[in-house]
C-alpha cells in the first residue's frame, strides 16, 4: 500500500472484525472489566443509557452505570471519554444534558471532555477504545442508543429497543477489535487527541501494565486473523496550527484503484465528488472491475434525507451513466415484513485482498473535514498471504449472508462457482432478506437544484467559512422571480389543502367531539377572568425555560386555551420572562460551562451577532439557529447586552406570537364553524409573518445594520478586484 495512504504501520497478533452491536457491545465490556490503568473511549456520541449486555432482562447493564462500577472496583484506574461537542441539529438524537447527566452520577475517576476544538461546522468521527495500550477497538460503532442489533437482522427481535423500550428498525455496523501494536499507537493518539482538546496531559501507562503477561482479548471474540500487519490512517482538518491530514481519502482511493475483480462497498452514505470521479472512471474502463455498494434505501434522519439523500441521488445518476458495461450494482437489504436494514458501516474489500474499514463514510466531510480513523489490511504485502486472503474471504461472505439470510458457508459455496456479485445478490436470498436496487429518486433529484450550487455547505469538504455560511443562511435563495412565483403559489395552495384537509377530518370523523374547542374555552375561562391568569403564565413559560422545553409548542398551547388578544400578550409576556430568566442563568454559569453545552460553535456565532444589535436580536429569533432556551443562556454567557438581547427578542418574538396564536385560535374555530373569511384569517396572518421575516433578512444581509456582513461583502469585491 502506497506510504502516502496510511499514518502507520503496527503488527498485531489478532485482529477480528465485529458485525453489529450484538457482537461489539458485550466484547466491549469483557475488555474493559480487565483493565489496570487507564480506559480510552472516543467517540462521536457516547450515552450513558445505552444497555451493553442483559437487554433481556428488567435491568440491563448500561455504559453509565458500568463504567461507575469499574472504576470503583479498580482502584487506580482512569476511565477518559473524549466525545463531540455536537451540533444542536443533533440534539433530538442525543442524551439530553450528557455532560450534566455524567456529573451527576459519575465516579470521581470517569473523565468526561465534550470536545469542541474544531472548526466550525466540523466534527469528531473517530469512533475508537483503547485499553491499557494492549488492545484497541475501532470501526464505525458509536457506545449509542438505537445502534445495537443482531447480525440476523431478526425484524421483531425483542430486544432492539431504545431505553425508553420503544423499538427501531434493523441496524447493521462493523467494529475491529486488534492488539499488539494497534494499542498502543492508538493510546498514544488519543493521548494527542486529549491535550489537544483539554490541555492536560495524560500520564502515560506503566511498562509494567503494558508489558505484563494479562491479555484484555475479550474471550467471546474469536481471532479472525493473526500477525498481521495493519495500516492506520486519518482525517484531521486544518485547524489553528495543525496541518491538514488526508491519509484515509487516499486509502480509499487506492482501495479502489486496487480493485481488478470485485469491489465490495457498504457505506451510509455517497456524496464525495472524489470517490464518485474514481468511481466513474474505473466504470469506464475496459476491466473494470464488478462494483457492488451496499446502502441503505434512505438516511435514517429527516435532516439527512434533505440534504445527504439528494447530493447521493445525483452521483448514483452519473455513475449509472458512466456504467458502461452493467458492472454497478446499487442495492439495500431488505428485511421480512417489509422492514430494511439500515446500513451504517464504513468499508471497502477489493479482490479479498485488501480490506478498510473505520469511520469515515463517503462523504466529502470525512475526507477533510471531519476526524477520522480508518484501518487497512493489504494480503498482497503479508508474509501470510494466502491465510489473510481466506480471512478477508470469510469476513465478505458474513456480510452477505446477513443481508441474504443464509449461513456463511452457503454463501461461500455459491461464490466459489459463481464469482459473480450479480449472480449472488439475484439469485441469492432466503426468507424475506435480499439485496435490492436502490431507486434514485426524482423529488431528490429537484433538491439537488434548490442548492444552488451551494452543495459543498451541506457536505463540506473543507471548513466552511462562519460568515460565509451565516451570509448564505440568511440571504434569498438566488432563483428567478418565475420560480420564485411558482414556490410562492404551490405554498400556498398546498396550505389551503391542508386547512380544508382539516376541516373535513374534524366535520366528518367525530375529531371534533374529541377535542372539543369548548373544553379549551372553559379552561381557559378558569384563568383569564383571574388577577393571577398573567402570574400563571409566566411561571409556567419560565419554569420550561429551564428544562429547554419548546417554547413555540407553547405558544401554540396559548393559542388554543385563550382568546387571541389574551394569548399574544400571555405568550409575548411568558417568551420574555423565559428569555430574561435564561439569560441569567447563562450569565452565571459563566462561558466555559455554556460552551460545553452549547457547543463552541454557536457561541462563536453569538460574539458575532452581538457586534450588530438590536435587528440582528430579531433576525436571531425567526431563524432555527439553536432551541430557543440554548439560544438565551449562551447569550447571557457572551457578549451581548442584557437590553438589547431583551428589546431584539421581543421585536423577534411579536410577528411569531402573534402569529401562532391567531392562527391556533383560528383554525380551531374554523374546523368547527368553516367559511371562507375564518380560513382566511390564519392565512394572511402567515403571510404577514413571512413577509416580516424577509424584510429583516433582507435588511441584515444588504448591510444596513450589520457591519459585520459590510465587511464581508466589502472583502469579497476587493478579491474580485485583485
Amino acid at each position: 500500500m502506497n506510504p502516502d495512504s496510511y499514518w502507520t504501520t503496527v503488527q498485531c497478533g489478532r485482529l477480528s472484525f465485529l458485525q453489529d452491536g450484538a457482537q461489539y457491545f458485550p466484547a466491549f465490556v469483557e475488555a474493559v472489566r480487565q483493565a489496570r490503568h487507564s480506559v480510552y473511549i472516543a467517540g462521536w456520541d457516547v450515552d450513558s443509557r445505552v444497555a451493553l449486555i442483559g437487554r433481556d432482562t428488567d435491568q440491563p447493564l448500561r455504559l453509565g452505570t458500568f463504567l461507575d462500577e469499574v472504576a470503583m472496583s479498580h482502584p487506580g484506574l482512569n476511565i477518559y471519554l473524549l466525545v463531540w461537542n455536537f451540533s444542536l441539529l443533533f440534539a433530538a438524537e442525543r442524551e439530553p444534558a450528557p455532560i450534566i447527566s455524567l456529573g451527576w452520577k459519575r465516579h470521581e475517576r470517569v473523565h468526561y471532555h465534550a470536545d469542541g476544538d474544531h472548526p466550525f461546522g466540523a466534527s469528531h468521527h473517530q469512533k475508537f477504545v483503547v485499553v491499557d495500550d494492549k488492545l484497541a477497538f475501532l470501526g464505525g460503532m458509536d457506545l449509542a442508543v438505537r445502534r445495537w442489533d443482531r447480525p440476523q437482522h431478526n425484524p421483531e427481535d425483542p430486544e432492539r429497543v431504545d431505553p425508553q423500550g420503544e423499538p427501531f428498525n434493523p441496524y447493521h455496523d462493523v467494529h475491529s477489535v486488534l492488539d499488539g501494536g494497534a494499542g498502543k499507537a492508538l493510546g498514544g493518539y488519543f493521548r494527542t487527541r486529549w491535550l489537544r482538546a483539554t490541555g492536560v496531559e495524560l500520564e502515560q501507562v506503566p511498562d509494567e501494565v503494558r508489558e505484563s503477561a494479562y491479555d484484555p482479548w475479550p474471550r467471546s471474540v474469536t481471532p479472525l486473523c493473526r500477525d498481521v500487519n495493519v495500516h492506520l490512517a486519518r482525517t484531521e482538518p486544518r485547524h489553528k496550527e495543525l496541518p491538514e491530514v488526508r491519509e484515509v481519502e487516499s486509502m480509499i482511493l487506492e482501495t479502489i484503484r486496487r480493485a481488478k475483480r470485485h469491489l465490495y462497498i457498504e457505506n451510509q452514505y455517497l456524496s464525495s465528488h472524489i470517490v464518485k470521479k474514481a468511481l466513474a472512471e474505473r466504470l469506464q474502463e475496459k476491466e473494470c472491475p464488478e462494483i457492488l455498494i451496499v446502502m441503505p434505501e434512505k438516511s435514517g434522519s429527516w435532516l439527512a434525507r434533505n440534504s445527504m439523500d439528494a447530493l447521493r441521488a445525483k452521483i448514483l445518476q452519473d455513475l449509472r451513466e458512466a456504467d458502461v458495461d452493467s458492472k454497478l450494482l446499487i442495492r439495500y437489504p431488505a428485511c421480512p415484513k417489509g422492514l430494511r436494514t439500515y446500513i451504517h458501516a464504513k468499508l471497502m474489500i477489493a479482490d479479498d485482498e485488501l480490506v478498510t474499514m473505520g469511520s469515515a463514510n463517503l462523504a466529502n466531510r470525512s475526507m477533510g473535514m471531519d476526524t477520522e480513523l480508518n484501518l487497512a489490511i493489504d494480503a498482497v504485502e503479508a508474509h501470510n498471504k494466502d491465510d489473510v486472503r481466506q480471512c478477508i474471504a470469510e469476513f465478505r461472505a458474513s456480510l452477505l449472508r446477513e443481508y441474504l439470510g443464509m449461513s456463511v458457508e452457503a454463501v461461500q459455496a455459491f461464490w466459489s462457482e459463481n464469482p459473480s456479485f450479480t449472480a449472488l445478490v439475484e439469485n441469492l436470498g432466503d426468507n424475506g432478506y435480499s439485496l435490492e436496487p436502490v431507486v434514485i429518486d426524482e423529488d431528490e433529484l429537484r433538491s439537488m437544484e434548490l442548492l444552488n450550487g451551494e452543495e459543498r455547505l451541506v457536505d463540506p469538504e473543507q471548513p466552511v467559512d462562519l460568515g460565509r455560511l451565516f451570509e448564505i443562511f440568511l440571504a434569498e435563495q438566488r432563483t428567478s422571480d418565475t420560480k420564485k412565483f411558482k414556490g410562492l403559489i404551490f405554498k400556498a395552495i398546498a396550505l389551503a389543502l391542508l386547512i380544508v384537509g382539516g376541516v373535513v377530518l374534524w366535520k366528518f370523523t367525530g375529531l371534533g367531539q374529541d377535542f372539543s374547542p369548548d373544553a379549551l374555552a372553559q379552561w381557559g375561562a378558569q384563568l383569564s377572568g383571574k388577577i393571577w391568569a398573567l402570574p400563571v403564565i409566566v411561571a409556567v413559560y419560565s419554569a420550561a425555560g429551564v428544562v429547554i422545553a419548546p417554547v413555540t409548542v407553547l405558544v401554540v398551547a396559548t393559542g388554543l386555551v385563550f382568546p387571541p388578544y389574551l394569548a399574544a400578550i400571555y405568550s409575548l409576556a411568558g417568551c420574555l420572562a423565559n428569555a430574561a430568566i435564561t439569560y441569567g442563568i447563562g450569565q452565571a454559569l459563566g462561558r466555559n460551562f455554556v460552551r460545553k453545552f452549547a457547543g463552541r460553535s454557536i457561541n462563536e456565532l453569538s460574539r458575532r451577532l452581538a457586534r450588530s444589535g438590536i435587528l440582528t436580536m430579531a433576525v436571531v429569533r425567526n431563524l432555527p439557529l439553536a432551541p430557543y432556551s440554548v439560544v438565551n443562556m449562551v447569550a447571557g454567557a457572551s457578549h451581548i447586552g442584557f437590553w438589547d438581547y431583551m428589546v431584539g427578542t421581543c421585536l423577534g418574538m411579536l410577528p411569531g406570537v402573534i402569529a401562532l396564536t391567531v392562527f391556533s385560535g383560528s383554525i380551531v374555530r374554523a374546523f368547527m364553524n368553516p367559511t371562507w373569511w375564518r380560513i382566511l384569517i390564519p392565512l394572511a396572518v402567515i403571510g404577514a409573518f413571512i413577509l416580516f421575516v424577509r424584510y429583516l433578512r433582507n435588511r441584515y444581509s444588504n448591510g444596513d445594520s450589520g457591519e459585520e456582513s459590510a465587511r464581508a461583502h466589502g472583502a469579497r469585491r476587493e478579491e474580485q478586484g485583485r
